[in-house]
């Protein structure tokens, strides 16, 4: 985008926005407490300083149009935001050539298993509608095409009563307002009334599968009311197939019982 630029920022423990920080490269400073790291005392080294930006501004110009729309290869996990903040500079890697380009890849993959890994610890939070998302991949009924509202908020409180209940940070109980508001803000989708007449309003499954599979929503949490040990997970892999086959079926459009319903 022709208003995009990059900018620097310094801070102790920023409090900065989600979206900011989820395209952000976080560069951790720590003191040198012994004294064993190169000088960094501005009035010692702005002169060197000052050349390495002089020399840096006249690459820059040398190559600016061959970085411009450079096509570059990315690790295969690195899409959607980490994509945006990491190709500008895997490009520029490409342009100065030498070990700059295994060096960007190297850092990718390090920055894309930090994140994963902050993600399994529970420090990266996820938008309520990511997390509603995901907990409505876990409770949909099997072999349904359509559920009302109330029952899929009910499911959801029951799954993750911690999150959508009233002691959750939001203070208040999920209704089926703020339900339908989140949905309709992280997926684009609304309840329907298939069937018409006075029966309850609704989701199809049609409208989320795409979504899900999208989203790379493709887990369940089998085991909670299945047996331990080997039996148990042969039924979480058939359950999980059962859903797969449901999703595709649900991308392609409603099956004819599903409009029945």
């Amino acid at each position: 985008m022709s208003t995009y630029a990059p900018v620097a920022m310094a801070g102790n423990s920023p409090r900065l926005p989600d979206d900011t920080r989820s395209r952000a490269i976080r560069i951790l400073l720590l003191p040198d407490l012994d004294g064993t790291v190169e000088e960094s005392d501005w009035e010692h080294i702005e002169d060197e300083a000052n050349q390495v930006r002089s020399d840096i501004a006249a690459w820059a110009d040398a190559v600016r149009e061959q970085v411009k729309g450079m096509p570059v290869a990315l690790p295969g996990r690195c899409i959607g935001r980490s994509k945006e903040k990491w190709r500008p500079l895997k490009r520029i890697a490409m342009a100065a050539g030498g070990v700059w380009p295994e060096t960007a890849d190297r850092l990718i993959e390090k920055s894309l298993a930090e994140d994963e890994a902050e993600r399994d610890a529970g420090l990266r939070a996820q938008p309520p509608g990511m997390v509603l998302l995901a907990d409505l991949h876990a409770v949909w009924p099997e072999d349904e095409g359509f559920v009302p509202t109330h029952d899929l908020v009910s499911r959801v409180l029951v799954r993750n009563m911690g999150y959508w209940g009233a002691v959750s940070s939001y203070g208040k109980q999920l209704t089926e307002q703020r339900f339908g508001r989140l949905l309709s803000q992280s997926a684009k989708v609304t309840s329907s009334r298939p069937g018409g007449g006075g029966t309850p309003r609704g989701y199809l499954r049609s409208q989320l599968a795409p979504v899900w599979r999208r989203l790379g929503i493709r887990q369940y949490q089998t085991g909670q009311t299945g047996q331990s040990g080997q039996t148990g997970h042969k039924t979480a892999s058939t359950s999980q197939d059962r859903f797969d086959r449901l999703d595709d079926d649900a991308e392609k459009g409603p099956r004819q019982t599903n409009e029945a319903v």
